[in-house]
């Protein structure tokens, strides 16, 4: 594939929304403290645009209501679903390509203030930082729909012969940005005074390019490992470039997690608690249930994985009860009650007459404190765990994996704890943190200790737990391994599953229907049920 910045050709439908750069959804997440003084947001200069590419990190209140919650939580497993909500597949479908569209036209913009930059200072860092932040936002959005407009993408602000843009393979997309990371990685250098710096504009890491280094990395580990069995010697060489020298190649650690924390920001998340108090059928269910209790004694006694107490609490009844992942017309019914509404906050313990056990209340309704999660450091320990424990650009070296897979666990433990000890709503059944001693029982119980034999099993089933409030990345990994914690017992039906892909929103086959139907073999593709490529 050509360099995204090379040709600029037609764009999508969509892309006349670029021109409302300063304009946003009425359902976004607060993000407007990251653009008062000194975030000017009718200034376009290189800061400012910066800026607004990063909000394309925040999560769109349809996204996590109509998607997360409603599908891939579900088809991911790491819940369980008792109802269908009301809230529309296509609504949240928008908001992502909405986004996708606008981060694009802002990149582009942000492409021309480099080319048009008259101060004699290298730009190199700042190209990087921006680099990195367009390929997460591209590798998200391939992995949900497959093909996109994406090398002549963003351009739609040049006139209307620009709105309509073809689509690119996924494969080569996630070539393309993997080797942009790659890149990145390789030029971010220390700041000096012959450099240019945006400063306080980035939000994110307040330009350090280490940070942003150690992003690019782990990224590239990720995104690699996801494309590794159909791509072995493009992934592999990826992958072994970025194992095999550490220090070149520096990855994230233990309180070093990529989050959006709301309250360095000054953000107000309310879009979160939204999505779960408006109409949310989401449960405790049996597959996380079964990895984390010995036992299906209401008491709890059987519990010992001690980020249960984080994810989940008891029901109405103070009892612990799963609700089965495929339940039959015997399944004792539930129904929404009170278990996400604010009414919660004068009176915890009113959660209107639920039966089963639901995601704990604090830890989905806060939203000044519990950060947006885009990568932890757990996971990144697990990724080098999956790498040593297959082979994947690496000799097999199952003692590295352990050790991998082992501190993942640690450190796991360590973030969701941070998160509950910095939640000042969570005043209320704030669950104890483990002694170092209960958690080396944790990693010595027989459904978490390593086995080389169950290697590969082990590793997905933390990673899965690990991205419990990233259902997109629980669902990604099923998708690719078909290894993760699966209940396919009581009303268990494969074809029930059969989710893979979310479909191109409806304007695209109405304004962009020539590229729209090149790319989805006249829309007889266009399903759910279509894998992508890099799936099992």
């Amino acid at each position: 594939m050509k360099n995204i910045i090379v040709n600029k050709l037609k764009n999508s439908a969509t892309f006349a929304l670029i021109i409302l750069l300063t304009i946003f959804s009425a359902c976004t997440d607060d993000f407007e403290e990251m653009n008062k003084h000194p975030f000017e947001p009718t200034e376009t200069s290189i800061p400012p645009v910066f800026n607004r590419i990063t909000q394309s990190l925040m999560l769109e209140w349809q996204e996590r209501a109509g998607l997360h919650n409603t599908y891939y939580y579900y088809y991911s497993q790491q819940a369980g679903r008792f109802g269908i909500s009301g809230y529309l597949l296509d609504a949240s479908i928008n908001d992502v390509w909405q986004d996708y569209y606008k981060s694009m036209g802002n990149y582009r913009l942000l492409e021309q203030l480099f080319e048009d930059f008259d101060k004699d200072l290298d730009l190199t860092n700042v190209q990087a930082m921006s680099k990195i932040l367009i390929a997460y936002n591209t590798l998200r959005m391939v992995e949900m729909f497959g093909d996109l407009p994406f090398e002549n993408a963003g351009y739609g602000k040049q006139g209307a012969e620009y709105f309509r843009a073809p689509y690119d393979n996924d494969v080569e997309i996630h070539k393309q940005c993997l080797t942009d990371l790659k890149w990145a990685s390789d030029n971010l250098t220390e700041h000096d005074d012959t450099k240019y710096s945006i400063g306080d504009y980035d939000v994110l890491f307040k330009s350090d390019h280490v940070k942003w280094k150690k992003w690019a990395n782990s990224l590239i580990l990720r995104y690699s490992l996801h494309i590794y069995d159909q791509e072995n010697q493009f992934a592999g060489d990826l992958i072994n470039t970025i194992l095999s020298s550490p220090g070149n190649y520096p990855l994230i650690e233990a309180e070093g997690d990529v989050c959006l924390w709301p309250e360095e920001l000054d953000l107000n998340l309310e879009g979160r608690g939204w999505s779960f108090w408006s109409e949310n059928m989401l449960r405790m269910g049996t597959a996380m249930w079964s990895i984390m209790s010995d036992n299906d004694d209401t008491d709890g006694n059987g519990i010992f994985d001690p980020r249960c107490y984080v994810f989940f609490e008891p029901n109405d009844n103070d009892e612990w009860v799963a609700y089965p992942q495929n339940p039959s017309a015997s399944t004792p019914v539930e129904i929404v009650g009170k278990a996400y509404h604010r009414d919660r906050d004068d009176d915890w313990n009113d959660k209107g007459g639920i039966n089963y056990s639901p995601f704990n209340y604090f830890l989905v309704r806060d939203q000044y404190d519990v950060p947006e999660i885009i990568q932890t450091a757990a996971e990144v320990k697990l990724l080098k765990a999956e790498a040593y424990a297959k082979g994947t650009g690496v000799g097999v070296d199952l003692t590295k994996a352990q050790q991998e897979y082992e501190a993942a666990l640690r450190t796991s433990i360590d973030f969701w704890y941070y998160v509950v000890s910095i939640t000042d709503i969570w005043t209320v059944n704030v669950p104890t943190e483990p002694t170092e001693a209960e958690v080396d029982a944790f990693i010595a119980h027989p459904k978490i200790a390593w086995d080389n034999s169950k290697a590969m099993e082990l590793v997905y089933t933390q990673r899965w737990v690990d991205a419990f409030r990233q259902p997109w990345e629980g669902f990604n990994l099923w998708n690719y391994t078909n290894l993760t914690p699966r209940d396919m017992s009581g009303n268990y039906n494969a074809s029930d599953y059969e989710f893979y892909r979310i479909h191109y929103p409806l304007d695209e086959r109405k304004y962009n229907k020539e590229y729209w139907s090149d790319a989805t073999n006249n829309g007889a593709d266009d399903r759910e049920d279509v894998k992508l490529f890099w799936h099992k």
